[in-house]
């Protein structure tokens, strides 16, 4: 079954200034979308405001033209990857795994050689790319229709980058998901649609090249 996320008319402001203006998208099962910018233009914003965590001015949320207020209130939704580390340092690997995930998510993602090699291992014992690597697959993994991810290939490693976008595309088989990274080529190899973020509104791309015209590459 294909859902759909659509969000439309959203509005906010920062410190008495405009940082979102009328903003719109929708997302599919099977789409991957890339939302590209310079820092401070509002991208973790606005997958905030989506995801339910921040307030704005104006929304309008809806999945499978449902109107929802905040979707992360509603069972297997949506769900986050923030910037932050999200697991608790005490945490066991295989204990993260067994609370985060379903029976068959469980046997899923341990099947992958990097998470054998590390689920024994306290969650503060893990370096920053096996940390993360754990946070992008408990994620991709989960059982919801739509995820968001914030910057999940920044500080890994080129191979790991290459693991993370294999597994970005199984998942896109059974849920929509939308990143934010500055690690444009990824995004763009990935991504079936491209947005930019400038000047407080969002713009479709139709080609890679027209993030020149928006002053985003030389």
């Amino acid at each position: 079954m294909v859902h759909q996320l659509v969000a439309e008319s959203i509005v906010k402001h920062f410190n008495h200034q405009m940082l979102l203006s009328d903003i719109a998208l929708s997302c599919k099962t099977g789409d991957v979308i890339g939302l590209l910018g310079r820092n401070g233009s509002g991208k973790t914003s606005l997958l905030n405001i989506i995801y339910g965590t921040l307030d704005c001015e104006n929304k309008y949320l809806a999945v499978d033209h449902i109107k929802i207020n905040r979707l992360y209130s509603v069972p297997k939704t949506i769900n986050y990857l923030p910037q932050h580390r999200f697991i608790p340092p005490y945490f066991s690997v295989a204990k993260a795994i067994s609370l985060f995930l379903d029976e068959p998510e469980q046997q899923h993602i341990l099947e992958d050689e990097m998470i054998q090699a590390i689920k024994r291992q306290k969650i503060h014992e893990l370096s920053f790319g096996d940390l993360r690597y754990l946070e992008i697959n408990l994620i991709l993994n989960a059982p919801t229709k739509f995820s968001l991810l914030d910057e999940p290939f920044q500080g890994l490693a080129p191979l790991v980058i290459e693991r993370v976008e294999k597994n970005i595309l199984k998942a896109r088989c059974h849920k929509g998901i939308i990143l934010v990274d500055h690690h444009y080529q990824s995004v763009l190899d990935l991504c079936n649609k491209l947005y930019v973020l400038q000047k407080c509104c969002l713009y479709p791309l139709k080609d890679p090249s027209e993030l020149q015209q928006y002053d985003y590459l030389i």
